[in-house]
């Protein structure tokens, strides 16, 4: 009975690494599908090089219970000046864990509340973010942990010719109430998946696991007394 309780529980403890590796979360917002924004890089400029802008996602859940977030931003020309992406207004600098460029590069990072009034043309709100600030390329991958969960969102980016072309971007959505609805692949009525409020919380599978855990090795010291 022993060796029974001890397979059964190694089997469960290794059906919920596996539902664990697999909670992966992907999704991407097209130009005139879910950005919206000004200049070329929402307008077919006749150019033959020209393509729509993109913003896609993968989010996934390390194994110590933090959450891995990468973006991958493209546009059409003008390299990209700033990024800004959406976080609750509990999130602190510390919550930002290992960012980097994967292409593309920035020069700073900074947290705070954004609005049209302080450099984002077009921002049609107002917007507590993540500014990744002083990028080049026009692609830019970014890529951090959190111990935030992912929820719906907004972005925003701006070229470095504000001033002029005013070429931005933000997601369809943005001016909405972000929807309250859980984490899934693709997009949600133009919004995207950022990191948010709350701090992991063990989906189903890992509590029972937590708990019949608990249930055998109890069981395991009544059957040796």
């Amino acid at each position: 009975m022993s060796k029974q309780i001890s397979v059964l529980f190694v089997l469960l403890l290794l059906f919920g690494a596996a539902a664990k590796a697999d909670l992966i979360y992907t999704g991407q917002l097209l130009g005139g599908a879910g950005i919206d924004g000004t200049g070329a890089w929402a307008n077919d400029t006749g150019d033959a090089d020209w393509f729509a802008p993109s913003l896609s996602w993968v989010i996934s859940l390390n194994q110590d219970n933090t959450w891995h977030y990468e973006y991958t931003f493209s546009v059409y020309n003008y390299d990209i000046s700033h990024f800004i992406i959406e976080v609750s207004e509990t999130f602190s600098i510390e919550d930002l864990l290992n960012p980097v460029a994967l292409q593309g590069s920035y020069g700073s990072i900074s947290l705070d509340s954004y609005d049209e009034g302080n450099g984002n043309p077009g921002m049609p709100g107002t917007v507590n973010g993540i500014k990744f600030d002083d990028t080049d390329g026009v692609i830019l991958q970014l890529s951090f942990d959190s111990t935030r969960m992912p929820v719906w969102g907004d972005f925003y980016s701006k070229d470095g010719k504000a001033g002029g072309s005013q070429n931005a971007l933000w997601n369809s959505g943005f001016a909405a109430e972000d929807p309250q609805v859980a984490a899934h692949d693709g997009a949600e009525q133009g919004h995207l998946l950022v990191p948010d409020t709350y701090t992991y919380v063990p989906e189903p599978a890992t509590m029972l696991i937590l708990t019949l855990g608990v249930g055998l090795t109890t069981a395991r010291k009544r059957l040796k007394a």
